[in-house]
């Protein structure tokens, strides 16, 4: 325990205290603001929400940022809970369920996960959906719906929904915050996006379109119209070929906003059953578009940075065999020179010899 302080002391003191408390109290407000904003869109439970974007910032936090920040977690989740009203008692039994959700994320992410690089391969990007998306979740779920229970604010009936939309409320912040996050903070795919910056501003801009038109049809003809939902699966991989994994992250969250906005306000092809229902086919919805889009980005980063890496190896054996033609034409000249040396000495020494051989002059 004391070499675990020192080491959370020693990180503070590498950053900096000012540095660090900066960013401590700028996780802390994100973190209520974006917790007030998702408490706000609570369909069938208090205190439960359709996407719980804080456990994406609580993950993304501690795994970019270190354990230092724990307590920026925990405050934001306190005082968020406490601002809507939930009791101090439950409002500390949630906080401590989000906060051990976030810690237990980012110890399975660098445990399985080669140095918590969630986006440079498809097996790390499975790894984080199953550890940070199905399996830390777990914790938070867990803990918010049996404080809730125990707290009476929701029934014995309604446990089980209740954990399942905690669950995936979580789950939906997890994936979808965590690797945005990841791909905006890494300057490679920066780079990348700002040589296809065209690109990019006319692909996200045919999506909101789609997303505009899709999720904006009332629930009266959203039988008819639901099928046009699949128009975004060509969309998002066309965004994940052309721009990579800040590309798919990015299309991701315009259309999540957009389907889970549309959801909530009662338009789009998720509206024509029950709430519960309707929420967990848009949950599938994100799910699968993220995944998606993740896969066939890491997909296609992996053969550009082979391309790229042929066309340096082509490059430098290139460069070598021009060293090597040059040395082979150097060593010709070389023998050239000392042929031409030594058929001059030659022909010194001969002349040398056959004065020598005829003797003084009569």
């Amino acid at each position: 325990m004391q070499y675990q302080l020192s080491t959370f002391e020693q990180a503070i003191k590498n950053e900096g205290t000012h540095r660090y408390l900066v960013k401590l109290i700028l996780l802390t407000v994100v973190y209520i603001g974006l917790a007030l904003f998702g408490l706000s869109l609570g369909v069938s439970f208090e205190n439960i929400t359709t996407i719980w974007l804080p456990t994406g910032i609580a993950i993304a936090a501690l795994l970019f940022w270190g354990y230092q920040y724990l307590p920026g977690i925990f405050a934001g989740a306190l005082l968020a809970y406490i601002l809507s009203e939930t009791s101090p008692v439950i409002s500390t039994a949630l906080a401590t369920g989000n906060t051990l959700e976030a810690v237990a994320a980012v110890f399975l992410i660098r445990r399985f996960i080669n140095g918590g690089q969630i986006l440079e391969k498809i097996s790390h990007v499975i790894r984080f959906v199953v550890l940070a998306g199905f399996l830390s979740t777990i914790i938070s779920a867990t803990i918010g719906t049996a404080s809730l229970k125990l707290g009476g604010l929701i029934g014995s009936d309604e446990f089980i929904s209740a954990w399942l939309a905690w669950w995936m409320g979580d789950m939906m912040g997890a994936l979808l915050v965590v690797p945005l996050v990841a791909a905006w903070r890494d300057t490679r795919y920066r780079e990348f996006l700002a040589d296809k910056l065209f690109d990019g501003i006319f692909i996200l801009v045919v999506i909101a379109t789609a997303c505009l038109i899709i999720f904006s049809q009332s629930a009266s003809i959203a039988h008819i119209t639901s099928p046009l939902v699949y128009l975004i699966f060509p969309l998002i991989m066309w965004a994940s070929v052309r721009l990579i994994q800040i590309g798919a992250v990015t299309s991701a969250a315009v259309v999540s906003v957009a389907a889970i906005w549309g959801t909530i306000a009662g338009t789009g092809p998720y509206t024509s059953n029950s709430p519960d229902v309707n929420l967990a086919f848009l949950h599938i919805f994100i799910l699968t578009i993220v995944i998606t889009g993740l896969v066939l980005a890491v997909s296609v980063s992996g053969r550009l940075q082979a391309e790229a890496e042929v066309k340096t190896k082509a490059k430098e054996l290139e460069q070598a065999k021009e060293q090597i033609l040059h040395n082979i034409k150097w060593r010709k000249d070389l023998q050239n020179q000392m042929k031409n040396a030594t058929d001059q000495i030659n022909q010194i020494l001969s002349g040398v010899f056959e004065d020598r051989t005829k003797g003084p002059p009569k």
